[in-house]
């Protein structure tokens, strides 16, 4: 649910008259599954959320500021957030799509078992925006299993240890592929 400290939705997903979402809980082991669309140049002041929120952007901008960072998500990038992570959002003048994954008071590092994973982040990763596209491919379902074998592999790329690659060196990968040819020969 998306409420500041004045109680204020901000999001599209379906509520009902007195402004709760109109979703059932649902089991602890599971996302709901949302797609929200944001209205240009919308400012959100800061404001939090009761839950672990994976979100991919598909259209638009968006400055996150948590703290004294602030983050410049375009198409494709993912945002991780805890719940209780106290955030402020603004929106290109466009206004912008994505979709999200949410699970009632949990933590990335809880339910990956991986303590070092951070509270906030955003991420631009082939791996994980792959899975999160399969993931959000079916437009009729609105709950996913962690356990189910896309859910898994968005939470496996989330939490893995970025490759540092220095500048003009070339990949690990193609340095291996490299070695085991010449071995080879």
């Amino acid at each position: 649910m998306a409420l500041n400290g004045d109680d204020r939705y901000f999001g599209t997903e379906a509520r009902n008259r007195n402004g709760v979402a109109a979703v059932t809980p649902p089991m602890p082991d599971q996302f709901i599954l949302h797609r929200a669309s944001y209205q240009g140049a919308l400012v959100q002041p800061r404001h939090r959320h009761d839950t672990l929120q994976l979100s991919m952007l598909l259209t638009g901008t968006v400055e996150e500021t948590v703290g004294a960072t602030t983050y410049t998500g375009m198409p494709l990038h993912i945002a991780v957030k805890d719940a209780g992570v106290e955030h402020a959002n603004r929106w290109n003048e466009h206004g912008a799509r994505l979709v999200r994954l949410e699970v009632h008071g949990k933590t990335l590092a809880g339910i990956t078992r991986t303590p070092t994973a951070p509270p906030w982040r955003w991420r631009f990763d082939p791996v994980a925006i792959r899975a999160f596209l399969r993931v959000a491919a079916n437009v009729s379902r609105t709950r996913v299993a962690s356990h189910d074998a896309d859910c898994a592999d968005l939470l496996a790329a989330l939490v893995a240890r970025p490759i540092a690659i220095d500048d003009g060196s070339p990949p690990r990968w193609l340095v291996n592929v490299m070695h085991t040819m010449v071995d080879a020969w």
